[in-house]
């Protein structure tokens, strides 16, 4: 479970040894911190006999595609998954990100019923990135997705994304992305910069200069159809919102996307954190997601 394997990481992630990272590898060779783990074990040895960590470089680790299947290949002049609208460029944090374990609680509706979920975000710092892990409690399983980020930018590097059926990964390199689904190589052009996707999603739209009237663009992947869409997010207004927490001032933010989504979501003006959130997904139906913050 996650839980064991962050609470073995939090353990080893200060040492300067490098068979503390071996010991890890060998538990959890696919972990959420492996290619950390991998770095680390690999530091040379100084005079003295102590591990030395290399130092950091701010590049996402690369993804190993399945040999045996057969990427896309772009036509000339032309990427696959590529989109005309203009390219934008990621929006400028004015805060990063803090560590810590975040909580949300709320309903999956689809088809006339109602599902209960739950929501916990774990956000850890390691060598120049952050690390987000997010499980979505459901009634029929666990979805749990993984976004490595770059401090200060928070741009998106890499991203892991698994259910009961699924699971996909890749990572994300002058606008492109690049890994496999189930095994299946791909290699999309996002045709923009990529921020906010997945795992600490609404943690880094927080950061932003939010204030009324406040309006971006960004490049986000839908992992249905492999291919970008963009995401335009403005601030309409300040409000008071009511959750189990209590009564706060909030930017409410309108979050829509190319490809028909529509979301609604309230951020603490004080605190910088998601309070309460709306989402519909056209691609499945028409869901509606709900969820408040519960600490």
């Amino acid at each position: 479970p996650l839980a064991i394997e962050l609470e073995y990481w939090n353990a080893i992630k200060d040492s300067s040894d490098p068979e503390e990272y071996r010991g890890y590898l060998a538990k959890y060779p696919n972990g959420q911190f492996a290619d950390i783990a991998r770095r680390r074990a690999a530091g040379a040895r100084g005079g003295n006999g102590t591990a030395t960590r290399p130092t950091p470089q701010p590049t996402a680790p690369e993804v190993k595609a399945d040999r045996n299947s057969n990427p896309p290949v772009s036509p000339p002049g032309k990427s696959i998954g590529s989109i005309s609208t203009p390219a934008p460029v990621a929006p400028k944090p004015t805060r990063d990100l803090q560590p810590g374990i975040i909580k949300h609680q709320g309903s999956f509706t689809v088809g006339g019923q109602d599902f209960p979920l739950a929501i916990a975000t774990v956000i850890t710092g390691e060598d120049g990135f952050w690390v987000v892990n997010r499980g979505i409690a459901l009634p029929n399983g666990v979805i749990s997705d993984t976004s490595v980020l770059e401090k200060g930018t928070l741009k998106s590097t890499r991203q892991i994304s698994r259910n009961a059926t699924e699971a996909t990964e890749y990572v994300v390199n002058n606008n492109q992305a690049r890994g496999n689904m189930n095994g299946k190589a791909f290699t999309i052009d996002l045709g923009g910069e990529f921020f906010a996707q997945s795992a600490g999603s609404y943690e880094s739209i927080a950061t932003l200069p939010l204030a009324e009237g406040y309006a971006t663009t960004f490049r986000n992947l839908n992992l249905v159809k492999l291919k970008p869409v963009v995401i335009n997010l403005k601030v309409v207004g300040v409000e008071r919102v009511t959750i189990g927490l209590g009564t706060f001032n909030a930017y409410k933010l309108l979050i829509t996307s190319d490809d028909g989504d529509s979301n609604q979501a309230w951020i603490s003006v004080t605190d910088h954190i998601l309070l309460k959130a709306i989402e519909t997904s056209k691609e499945y139906g028409g869901a509606t997601i709900k969820v408040e913050l519960v600490r």
